[in-house]
């Protein structure tokens, strides 16, 4: 990363005045009170029920699906210039969280809060680089503010866009203000990109890690107040606060608010969820509005703006009112209108303020909310489980299976997977309910399949590569139940999940099938269950069953291959041999054929069908014992399969649909059947909502079981889920993937951004490639640069789930030093015998 042609040095100075005192009890950190998927409202600290009346009467019978003032940390605060308060969430969304650019080690010290400047271990670059994301609405000369405390003077060098490069130094002491200012033709509309680095010198630890210097903010100022003076930086302790007004009654009711200077605007970055066809006004935005003064300080006419831009670009003011200086103190209530027409689209929603600064006066809006029609739903499940049966179908991709057939491009998809016949999977999609958009958290059985039993993402459990165990310290899923009293057993076909990789504990009963070298057919492992069952029906049981007859090698009886490819063939694609002939296609020792291609997929729809053919014969002893009735059945896979769709095959290589989108099916008679949900949710989801179906909350929580992803209950239930919706996926820690809103954002490390559209359950990814094969990055950076709203979206979401340290709680954590806890693998230990074994399933390469 060249730093261009550097600017001479300049010694910092001139540094705005450090964050302002108030008088009174400390602003209400609001973002920690509820949990990210709950309507509710925050209360302060140390307030009552019923102290508050936080939500306007007239919008008490619409459900809240977002809560503004909840989540301030994904918001622009921009006050003569876009403020990044350091030390606290808001700086997630423009640092990725804590990965890989160079930030770390959160400190909130009273009203002080900083983040240190650290090395980072995945950065292979000899400098020490400190990375940052931030937006502008429109290119404008720009003066970069950044409050810092050093040990030591340093030489910083950065790079603003790879066009422009500049050097500063930082002067060792107490707090000082370093200034950098940025031509306009360096500036980008939408996002921009500046990298700060410098050589190794001295450090202080933290945390094991080296940590250079602290940042209080950083503030990219594109103006000054109109009187001259030096503005207030507008951190969350000025901007989020509990404010007292009368009400149109004359009543005082108090309400979680943004407080804002004049002129500001804070901006988000949404979907907009689609309301329903017979709700012609959903969604809108509601909130109340009004002024306050300091004491009997002065006062000032204020216009009150909420503008929206969509996709297209277009900024659309939909709403708008003057407050006369004569109405301050009073609080008014006002909505936006329909807003169907931005259904389904990443918008950008500002809430501004203007008039003439005046000192002490704030303008204020209460509770700002977008708003969405309720839905009828259960009010809980019709019964409790007695059983869980939880099936991972190994290499299942969703778009091979009949819940996830799209009738419309059977005819073109048909070599993909528009033709695979999974009756019995289809059937449970229809007795149950079908999430069309699973994601896996990783491409990968090992740490995918821990993220399904553990609830957690792969860089928190740590058993991402190939020769990784669980730490002993990770709870699995079978641990709690048996704890809870579930008899418990677990019958698995792929190596990876073993005793040498830390998978069986909590269970009465653990049979690996690859260890014991035993056949492994889904009718093997379908069998073996069933005889446990029928042994331990007496009670509660959590049956795990890992099959594995989608994953090389294939090998699929010859009456299922004939279904899709009945003519003569003797070409290299072999069954048995797939798993050493995928090696050799990978390294390019070998070439396929169009026909070699078509036996490749059809072996491998072949073992699909078959698997549902196992899966029917089970399902209906299961039916003839009398257990279906009082058994929860999850169905999923923790992972895809790549057919060439981006140039190559098998999986564990890319985070593209074919390898992440998987199926995911609930099916229990106390819930409704027939449902099918939309948004995006994960793999970490499922143990969350097999504790929650079994009521079993509580004794979680508890017990503090650290689940990073929710519940599916209301979603289960038909009932609204509180947004945003987005799932993540990552490779090793190397890559990470967002995808929300129809779009999916992929880092390749902390510098390289691709955007895709994979809108529809069916849609994958369009890479543009260059002749040898690699990706086409001109290509791809043009799109992103058309799309900068959905970009920025995405990467707010991004940065918020990687830096929160509970993940399940991302859109409204508070920081912690090092964001969430991330455990270090054991090493796994096969003997020669299992890594041989290993090695026929194409691991341990």
């Amino acid at each position: 990363e060249p730093a261009g042609d550097a600017a001479a040095d300049t010694t910092a100075g001139g540094q705005p005045p450090p964050r302002a005192t108030t008088s009174g009890p400390p602003a209400p950190r609001v973002y920690e009170q509820a949990p990210a998927s709950a309507p509710d409202y925050p209360r302060p600290p140390g307030s009552t029920e019923g102290s508050q009346t936080p939500l306007p009467p007239r919008f008490r019978d619409a459900f809240p699906w977002f809560c503004f003032v909840n989540h301030l940390p994904l918001a622009d605060i921009d006050h003569h210039g876009v403020f990044v308060d350091f030390g606290t969430p808001h700086r997630f969304k423009h640092t990725l969280g804590n990965w890989a650019m160079g930030w770390a080690g959160d400190v909130r010290d009273g009203r002080e809060s900083f983040t240190w400047a650290v090395d980072d271990p995945r950065d292979g670059s000899p400098n020490v680089n400190h990375r940052l994301y931030f937006f502008l609405q429109r290119p404008r000369p720009v003066q970069m503010q950044m409050r810092y405390r050093s040990a030591h003077r340093r030489q910083l060098t950065g790079n603003l866009n790879g066009v422009h490069g500049f050097r500063r130094t930082l002067e060792a002491g107490d707090w000082k203000t370093a200034e950098f200012d940025f031509p306009v033709e360096a500036l980008r509309e939408g996002e921009n990109y500046l990298q700060l680095y410098q050589d190794p010198g001295p450090a202080e630890d933290v945390g094991g890690r080296k940590g250079y210097f602290r940042v209080d903010w950083v503030w990219f100022r594109t103006g000054t107040p109109e009187d001259g003076t030096a503005p207030i930086p507008p951190t969350d302790a000025e901007v989020l606060r509990e404010v007292t007004l009368r009400d149109e009654s004359g009543a005082e009711a108090t309400r979680p608010s943004l407080v804002l200077p004049l002129p500001t605007s804070v901006s988000y970055y949404l979907e907009v969820p689609l309301g329903p066809p017979d709700a012609p006004t959903d969604p809108f935005i509601g909130f109340a509005y009004g002024t306050r003064a300091a004491g009997a300080g002065r006062t000032s006419a204020v216009t009150f703006e909420l503008g929206i831009t969509g996709e297209d670009g277009l900024r659309r003011v939909v709403w708008s009112r003057d407050v006369p200086p004569e109405k301050e103190g009073r609080w008014f209530t006002a909505s936006s209108g329909a807003l169907g027409s931005f259904g389904g689209q990443v918008v950008r929603v500002d809430f501004s303020v203007r008039g003439r600064p005046v000192e002490g006066f704030r303008a204020v809006w209460g509770v700002p909310t977008l708003f969405v029609s309720q839905a009828p739903g259960e009010p809980r499940a019709g019964r409790t489980p007695r059983n869980v049966i939880l099936l991972l179908i190994d290499t299942q991709r969703a778009d091979h299976t009949a819940p996830y057939e799209v009738p419309a491009l059977r005819e073109r998809l048909a070599w993909r997977g528009g033709d695979v016949q999974t009756p019995m999977l289809g059937a449970l999609g229809g007795e149950g309910t079908v999430f069309e958009t699973a994601i896996a958290p990783e491409n990968w059985t090992l740490p995918s399949t821990a993220s399904l039993l553990t609830g957690m993402f792969p860089t928190t459990h740590g058993a991402e590569r190939e020769r990784d165990a669980l730490s002993p310290e990770v709870l699995l899923l079978s641990q709690f139940l048996k704890q809870q009293g579930f008899r418990t057993a677990a019958f698995v076909a792929n190596g990876h999940v073993s005793a040498p990789t830390g998978f069986d504990r909590g269970w009465d009963s653990f049979k690996n099938y690859i260890k014991d070298g035993a056949a492994n057919r889904a009718d093997d492992v379908f069998r073996d269950a069933l005889d446990w069952v029928r042994a331990n029906r007496g009670s509660p049981f959590f049956l795990y069953l890992h099959t594995v007859d989608p994953h090389v090698p294939y090998d699929p009886p010859a009456h299922y291959l004939e279904r899709y490819d009945s003519g003569s063939y003797a070409g290299p694609v072999q069954p048995r041999d797939t798993a050493a002939l995928l090696e050799r296609v990978k390294s390019g020792q070998l070439a396929l054929t169009e026909r070699d291609r078509t036996r490749l997929q059809a072996l491998y729809k072949a073992e699909t069908t078959y698997h549902d053919d196992a899966l029917r014969r089970f399902w209906d002893d299961l039916g003839a014992a009398g257990l279906q009735d009082d058994t929860l059945l999850i169905v999923t896979a923790d992972h895809g399969e790549e057919f060439f769709e981006h140039g190559k095959v098998g999986h564990g290589h890319s985070l593209f649909q074919e390898l992440l989108h998987v199926p995911l099916l609930v099916r229990f008679p106390g819930l409704p059947a027939g449902r099918r949900v939309a948004r995006p949710v994960s793999l970490l989801d499922v143990a969350p909502t097999i504790v929650d179906l079994l009521n079993l909350g509580p004794a979680a929580d508890g017990q503090n079981v650290p689940f990073e992803g929710n519940s599916l209950l209301p979603d289960l239930l038909g009932h609204r889920v509180a947004g945003p919706f987005a799932a993540f996926a990552t490779h090793q820690g190397e890559r990470m993937a967002v995808q929300a809103a129809g779009w999916k954002l992929v880092m390749v490390g902390p510098t390289q951004t691709a955007l895709f559209r994979v809108a529809g359950p069916d849609r994958i990814e369009e890479l543009p490639l260059l002749p040898d094969g690699k990706w086409d990055w001109e290509a791809l950076r043009l799109v992103v640069r058309d799309h900068p709203l959905v970009v920025r979206y995405l990467r707010i979401l991004l940065g918020h789930f990687l830096g929160a340290p509970r993940r399940r709680h991302w859109t409204i954590d508070t920081p912690a030093p090092f964001g969430a806890r991330e455990y270090a693998p054991a090493p796994a230990r096969y003997d020669a015998e299992m890594a041989e074994r290993l090695r026929a399933m194409g691991y341990l390469r």
